[in-house]
């Protein structure tokens, strides 16, 4: 159905959201808008959290494993939340290994920031984000098929 992203910390930490059915076309999509943020980030590594816990399906793992952002040398840590599927999960920690991408599960987007305020000293404080305002701009710059649900 959907799927958008946006800085959480401009050119250094990404965030992710997928709704509904995230399809291959859109998945395909939304890897070439982070391979482009990725390479406009001003540091080294640039973290990732992406937030699955309103998707109801997405693609396949031999979909995903056709993701080029993860391949970026400018990714740092990856974080997943929602990602309830047990095989899927599997699947993308093998993927992860392979592609050697320092990759963490989490329950909560309170539970990712915690985590990378710890292990990234060079992060601002995490705690005073916009959420709310970060929700509202991967609404705006979202791809998708059908109507987006109206933001929280």
């Amino acid at each position: 159905m959907s799927v958008g992203v946006t800085w959480l910390v401009e050119g250094h930490l990404l965030l992710l959201n997928s709704w509904g059915k995230v399809n291959v076309d859109e998945l395909a999509e939304m890897d070439t808008r982070v391979n482009i943020m990725l390479e406009n980030a001003q540091v080294p590594l640039v973290h990732g959290i992406h937030d699955h816990s309103r998707a109801q399906q997405i693609p396949s793992a031999k979909d995903l494993m056709k993701v080029k952002a993860g391949q970026n040398p400018r990714v740092g840590w990856l974080i997943i939340i929602g990602l309830d599927n047990k095989l899927m999960k599997f699947f993308v920690s093998v993927a992860g290994q392979v592609l050697n991408i320092r990759l963490r599960f989490m329950n909560s987007l309170e539970e990712a920031l915690a985590f990378l305020q710890d292990i990234d000293s060079t992060l601002p404080d995490l705690k005073s984000l916009d959420l709310a305002a970060a929700e509202s701009r991967i609404h705006q710059n979202a791809v998708t098929l059908e109507k987006l649900p109206e933001a929280s």
